[in-house]
């Protein structure tokens, strides 16, 4: 199984990405959310992650 790292700013969005999408059915045991690129950023020093689904346009570090 593989492992998925969400990365938006918009609440609403965020959650339906992560609890609408049957992401187990699509190969993903695990799944993680964040708001910005600093939280992704400080995740990413922790724990590995064999994809990310970033937003690009976020407030203090774009999804780039």
């Amino acid at each position: 199984m593989a492992s998925l790292l969400l990365v938006e700013d918009e609440e609403v969005i965020k959650n339906k990405l992560a609890h609408n999408v049957p992401w187990a059915a699509y190969g993903f045991d695990r799944v993680a959310a964040v708001e910005n690129g600093q939280e992704a950023l400080a995740l990413l020093t922790q724990e590995r992650f064999d994809i990310m689904v970033t937003d690009i346009q976020m407030p203090r570090m774009n999804g780039i």
